[in-house]
């Protein structure tokens, strides 16, 4: 019995030993990041590289180490630099590491150019505002394919119209086509207008209006041959009616036929 109190009595004072060496121990404080946030302004990525200038730095929390300071739990070894916060003569040494100064010093202007230096060494914020620039002119570039696929679009329905005019007008005899198109165009209408026009003038359901060479023909007609013959290129969409003829005989001033100058002249 006594043994085991005597047992107990020394594993109690060791842990006692253990609690106050390690609360004399000191730990290394590493450097500072002094650039904003660590975690937005590091290039982690530089870590990954197996090559001597970087497998050397280690980060913990918001403080830089050395890779021996690292692995020793950040305790103060006997090379330590005194100060009030105590650091590691090794993690020390950092602060003249010429790549890392480079790393601050970008971080620090945050100007670097992106499109020179690779991913690389682009920290968190830099990488952040490639990839909206990214996003951007992604979007830029969808809003010009979905205006080119509408200007396709629209092209492909002009050149459908197109060829039904180009149908219409082959297949069939259009009455009066050029004062159609004349007066469509005048008016800038659509192509499509034009299509339907030409399609209710073809079953008759449209009538242009004459030209005048038209007007002054159908009087000539009416005079020579009589309301008849008028009556008959009417029905065939050629002149005005002898109704409009009549009109416009008494309104037009008279005039002397082709035969009488021959004769007269």
């Amino acid at each position: 019995g006594e043994s085991t109190n005597l047992g107990s009595t020394e594993g109690t004072t060791s842990s006692f030993h253990d609690i106050a060496t390690e609360a004399h121990e000191k730990y290394c404080s590493g450097l500072t990041w002094n650039v904003q946030s660590i975690h937005k302004t590091f290039p982690f990525q530089l870590l990954d590289d197996v090559s001597a200038k970087w497998s050397h730095i280690r980060i913990n929390h918001d403080k830089i180490h050395h890779e021996t300071c690292f692995n020793s739990n950040f305790i103060i070894r006997d090379e330590y630099v005194h100060d009030v916060n105590p650091v590691n003569k090794c993690c020390d040494n950092l602060r003249y590491n010429k790549a890392l100064n480079e790393i601050i010093t970008r971080a620090s202007s945050m100007a670097a150019d992106l499109t020179f230096h690779g991913c690389k060494y682009l920290n968190f914020t830099q990488l952040s505002g490639r990839i909206q620039a990214h996003e951007t002119f992604k979007n830029k570039l969808k809003l010009e394919e979905l205006n080119c696929q509408r200007k396709i679009a629209r092209l492909g329905k002009c050149l459908s119209l197109h060829e039904r005019l180009v149908s219409l007008m082959a297949s069939n005899n259009v009455p009066r086509l050029k004062e159609l198109l004349t007066v469509a165009l005048k008016g800038h209408r659509s192509l499509n207008y034009i299509v339907e026009k030409v399609k209710d003038a073809i079953d008759g359901i449209y009538r242009a209006r004459p030209s005048q060479e038209d007007k002054d023909l159908a009087v000539v007609v009416l005079k020579i041959g009589g309301p008849r013959l008028l009556d008959i290129c009417y029905k065939a969409n050629l002149l005005p009616s002898s109704s409009t003829a009549y009109r416009l005989a008494r309104t037009m001033k008279p005039f002397r036929s082709p035969i009488t100058w021959s004769v007269t002249d």
